[in-house]
């Protein structure tokens, strides 16, 4: 659909209808601009102590192993 032939079938819906569309448009519009806003630099994710947070467990050395056995105990 060409951005003519939409703004036309926008413009023959009823007021209520084109009232929803405009909702929508500013809804999506408000959705994309704080993915930019979240994004995380890698420096900061670095720091904040989660990288290496479980180096030192010895119960989970082996994740396969690990999931089994947890499985295991909880079905």
């Amino acid at each position: 659909m060409t951005r003519e032939q939409l703004t036309k079938n926008i413009a023959a819906l009823p007021p209520a209808a084109r009232r929803q569309v405009e909702e929508l448009v500013e809804i999506l519009g408000s959705q994309q601009q704080p993915a930019k806003k979240m994004a995380i630099k890698t420096t900061d994710f670095e720091k904040s102590g989660f990288i290496g947070m479980w180096k030192n467990r010895n119960d989970l050395k082996s994740s396969t192993n690990w999931v089994r056995k947890l499985r295991q105990s909880e079905w």
